[in-house]
């Protein structure tokens, strides 16, 4: 097991509104046998929320590489609050932070590996994945 990340939630009662960290926790599989070949995961700006969750459990795999650009920063967790009758809200309920303590919204993961792209790079081609494949290849002897 390993922490992957810390939430801290909306607590009225709490002298800043939040309560204290609490860790987020990925768990192997028991039972399973564990993946042990290199891995990459595609990555981007597009990337938000529950998803930035997962490039924050893959960071902590071994063997995994993220590859891309640095995902969005937004993971609020909102929750419905009746404000009249008819009315209702969305609001942020946690606050998610990478496993260091700082904070995810605005900030979002950073890849291991950087590719810099913009929408004309993928007209001939994916170079986010011919990275990645890149990567796997010069670790292919590594096994």
């Amino acid at each position: 097991p390993v922490v992957y990340s810390k939430s801290v939630y909306r607590d009225p009662s709490a002298p800043d509104g939040f309560s204290d960290p609490q860790d987020r926790t990925l768990t192997p599989s028991a039972g399973r046998p564990p993946v042990t070949a290199p891995t990459v995961v595609l990555m981007g700006p597009v990337n938000m929320s529950s998803c930035e969750s997962f490039l924050l459990m893959m960071q902590q795999a071994p063997g995994v590489t993220l590859v891309g650009e640095r995902s969005y920063g937004s993971s609020g967790n909102p929750k419905p609050h009746q404000i009249a009758d008819e009315v209702h809200v969305f609001l942020p309920s946690w606050k998610d932070l990478p496993p260091d303590g700082s904070l995810l919204e605005g900030q979002g993961v950073e890849p291991g590996i950087v590719v810099r792209t913009t929408s004309a790079d993928f007209t001939s081609g994916d170079p986010v994945l011919e990275r990645a494949l890149s990567h796997l290849r010069g670790r292919a002897g590594d096994r």
